[in-house]
């Protein structure tokens, strides 16, 4: 058994919302995405940014991403690989950084699908649900090996 936490370095994006998209400038996830156009595996990041960020949460490949929040409990655990590196992190995502050679994909569908009802069970919160990174961290898995997880 391991803690995600023994697994991922885990935080959050910061600086960035909705009124800060353009239609150039560098690419950059919303947490509302993975409510609406990411699910497992991004394959394009569709917004951009010109705004200005001090010390930006930047991507690098492999990352998986969650929403730090939303409007259900069941929900909250959708997740995303990014695919490369420099893509711009916005506000309540949680970010899991491999700390170990893991495939990211087979991470993203075992968070989303089977953590699912672990996720339910910290999220906090009525009508905005929040996930708390210490609680997530402390979530105890078992995985296969790296040759079965690609498989």
């Amino acid at each position: 058994m391991y803690k995600i936490g023994q697994l991922f370095d885990i935080f959050r994006g910061k600086g960035l919302c909705k009124d800060d998209l353009s239609d150039e400038g560098n690419d950059c996830i919303l947490y509302g995405q993975l409510y609406t156009e990411y699910l497992y595996n991004i394959e394009k990041i569709t917004y951009k940014t010109n705004k200005e960020i001090p010390k930006p949460i930047l991507s690098k490949k492999g990352d998986i991403i969650l929403p730090g929040s939303g409007e259900s409990k069941y929900d909250i655990s959708n997740s995303a690989v990014v695919p490369y590196d420099g893509v711009i992190y916005g506000g309540d995502l949680i970010i899991l950084r491999p700390k170990k050679e893991i495939a990211s994909l087979y991470f993203s569908y075992y968070i989303t699908n089977k953590l699912k009802k672990q996720i339910y069970n910290i999220s906090q919160g009525v009508s905005i649900i929040h996930l708390p990174i210490d609680d997530l961290s402390k979530i105890e898995i078992t995985y296969p090996s790296f040759n079965i997880q690609n498989k």
